[in-house]
């Protein structure tokens, strides 16, 4: 009788265990939680999931110095998304959720890269994963790539693009 309880308690600690982290992953991003805001100096644009994954979407797969293996990322394009506020050709300031911020000079930003990813391997990804939103490049499809000027621009935990000061 003892034996067949705690088979139940541990069976039932399981359930609870997967159901409540199955309740953090979900409760990590509401569907019309603001990911992004957009700031051009006379506007501000903000931007859910919804609103990103309604832009046309690039993918590609690449190692990075952050990953392990091969990854498939995919979202839209910077370009398009600078497009939405007016900043395309303009020099961007990229900040982060913990206040990390750069400067993406406008020669960086190009037609089919870099891409605020929205998916990892098909799956959207929160915070714990370096989500809910990162600028990638394709790392390794070209040497241009794989330098610390470009790592530096790859903002993850991506919530902030404004028009750069200069």
């Amino acid at each position: 009788m003892r034996r067949a309880w705690i088979a139940w308690a541990a069976a039932s600690w399981a359930v609870i265990s997967m159901a409540l982290m199955a309740h953090m992953a979900a409760s990590e991003e509401s569907s019309d939680e603001i990911l992004l805001r957009l700031d051009n100096d006379a506007e501000l644009f903000e931007l859910d999931r919804a609103a990103l994954e309604a832009l046309p979407q690039t993918r590609f797969e690449t190692e990075t110095i952050w990953t392990e293996g091969k990854v498939a990322f995919s979202g839209p394009t910077l370009m398009s998304v600078l497009e939405l506020a007016g900043l395309s050709g303009q020099p961007v300031e990229a900040t982060a959720v913990n206040a990390y911020k750069t400067t993406i000079p406008a020669e960086f930003i190009e037609k089919d890269v870099p891409i605020i990813a929205t998916r990892m391997n098909g799956e959207a990804f929160g915070r714990r994963r370096n989500g809910p939103l990162w600028i990638v490049f394709p790392y390794d499809s070209e040497r241009r790539f794989q330098r610390e000027l470009i790592f530096s621009m790859s903002v993850w935990q991506l919530v902030r693009l404004q028009l750069a000061d200069g």
